[in-house]
């Protein structure tokens, strides 16, 4: 079974490349919802959901979604 990441505003991503479709155009509420002080939602399922070790490890401490997409464009999938 493939996982799915469930975006708050309805989206949904099942691979680092739709992630970083829905990421393009995500406003920043959205993005900080997902990815803040208290949570790293990306990271968890990037890590635990899609097994990607090394997608999870490159975005593991960022805090924008401008750096989100530029690490995850930066790794062959």
């Amino acid at each position: 079974m493939k996982s799915v990441f469930y975006f708050h505003n309805g989206k949904t991503a099942d691979s680092v490349k739709t992630l970083i479709e829905i990421l393009e155009t995500l406003d920043e509420d959205a993005f900080k919802h997902h990815s803040n002080k208290d949570k790293n939602d990306f990271f968890n399922w990037l890590s635990t959901g899609l097994n990607d070790a090394k997608a999870a490890a490159a975005i593991k401490t960022v805090k924008t979604r401008k750096t989100m997409l530029t690490k995850l464009k930066q790794i062959k999938h």
